[in-house]
């Protein structure tokens, strides 16, 4: 009689443990898969007169004790963030409403800063020509704005967030600034997965490492299509090799046939990397 206490005690530790869910919604019609997810809007300012649109949303459900992790997703630049996407989508970008609902659905809050709508070809500032040499990241726009970002996930702005369990991730433009997150702002991330682009101050084929990287580079998983002729995966393998070298931890998956694009394994190649970390 007395065992079945510690059965019944055995028996609960071993249940499944209830996830979050999201409220992204998947049909399809004529053939066309779609994944639509609601999200929410928060204004942070831009050290200017204007201000800058952050998109996020949390999972379903009660948060855990501390607030639910996140990862923040870098706009691709040209693209505007894809909470509603198809199969028809091109470079890969119906993967990114797969991705948020997967991150949500597994309990990560995603939080979404957009870049700079007044630019006609619009890119982070990790991107632009002279950055941390004619200029200091510092004095960037995004510089101000994502630190407003996170000022405002530690105030509770977005919801109930651990700020101690943060991730960074993006594609393109997008990529850069996750690296970006490893230079300027060192110790908020546990861990970055850059897509289909390298180091911060990197642009396309024209990549020189500095002489030193951060040496609490978080750990990196890269993501990348071999095929890529606008971000080339030499750039990224520059990039990888310093940090593997340094004994940084990373990974790196390159997807044959694939050109400038989000791979298709990116939301759980994503989600398994957080979740490592």
């Amino acid at each position: 009689m007395r065992a079945r206490p510690l059965l019944l005690i055995l028996a609960l530790l071993a249940a499944p443990v209830a996830q979050a869910s999201s409220s992204c919604k998947a049909s399809s019609f004529l053939g066309i898969d779609s994944l639509r997810c609601q999200y929410r809007t928060q204004q942070v300012p831009t050290g200017g007169l204007g201000t800058r649109t952050v998109e996020y949303q949390l999972p379903d459900g009660t948060p855990p004790a501390g607030g639910w992790p996140a990862v923040l997703w870098y706009q691709t630049g040209v693209f505007p963030n894809y909470w509603n996407g198809n199969s028809t989508m091109l470079a890969g970008l119906q993967y990114e409403s797969q991705l948020f609902a997967k991150l949500l659905d597994a309990g990560y809050a995603v939080i979404a800063p957009t870049v700079n709508q007044a630019r006609l070809l619009q890119y982070w500032d990790t991107n632009a020509y002279g950055v941390d040499v004619s200029q200091p990241y510092t004095d960037t726009e995004d510089y101000r704005v994502l630190t407003a970002v996170f000022d405002g996930l530690g105030a509770g702005q977005f919801g109930p967030i651990n700020t101690r369990r943060l991730y960074a991730t993006g594609m393109s433009s997008g990529g850069y600034n996750t690296s970006r997150m490893a230079v300027s702002f060192p110790g908020r991330f546990r861990a970055l997965i850059i897509q289909s682009a390298s180091y911060a101050t990197c642009n396309g084929s024209t990549c020189t490492l500095p002489a030193q990287l951060p040496a609490n580079h978080p750990p990196t998983l890269f993501l990348h299509g071999a095929d890529d002729s606008i971000v080339p995966p030499a750039t990224m393998q520059l990039y990888y090799d310093r940090l593997r070298a340094m004994g940084v931890e990373v990974r790196q998956r390159l997807e044959p046939g694939v050109r400038h694009s989000i791979l298709p394994s990116a939301p759980q190649e994503v989600l398994d990397w957080v979740r490592s970390h």
